[in-house]
């Protein structure tokens, strides 16, 4: 644990992957276990490698296959570090709400626990990236589903503006 808290404050404070005060979008797009899975989030950037924001994804249902289709929103803490100009790898801890859709029976529940997000983007530009982001959802509020929800390794594209 005291490894993994060095590690994100050294990135917090070395190499700027961004100007405080500049913003970004990023979208997620993947194929997961209902189906299609599509994503963005926003961050403000308060340093150059530490910004805040929020989120917003979205995970189909299947029906035939049985698997819930999710709807997660929260806010996100962002910690980059960039490796020469060329790499932008970060850490993105956060909470937020989730709305999950039960495949075998139609009805709904609705928990909210933390989100863990980590990326590797190749920066094209100053205003884009490209990469994969990894991303874990867990429920801490519901009895029936506490616990890892997803996991979710998406295609990522990012603006910088």
């Amino acid at each position: 644990m005291k490894k993994l808290l060095m590690t994100v404050m050294l990135m917090a404070f070395t190499s700027p992957a961004f100007a405080a005060g500049e913003n970004q979008i990023g979208v997620d797009l993947s194929s997961n276990r209902g189906g299609l899975a599509i994503g963005a989030d926003y961050t403000n950037a308060l340093q150059k490698n530490f910004g805040v924001g929020g989120y917003i994804h979205y995970f189909s249902k299947n029906t035939d296959r049985q698997k819930d289709g999710l709807f997660a929103f929260g806010g996100q803490v962002n910690v980059h570090y960039q490796i020469d100009t060329s790499y932008d790898v970060y850490v993105a801890p956060g909470f937020g709400f989730v709305n999950i859709d039960r495949a075998n029976s139609g009805d709904t529940a609705f928990t909210a626990g933390p989100r863990l997000a980590i990326g590797a983007l190749y920066t094209i530009n100053d205003q884009w990236a490209v990469g994969l982001e990894y991303a874990n959802y867990w429920s801490w509020f519901n009895a029936g589903y506490n616990g890892q929800l997803i996991e979710d390794l998406a295609v990522r594209g990012r603006i910088t503006f």
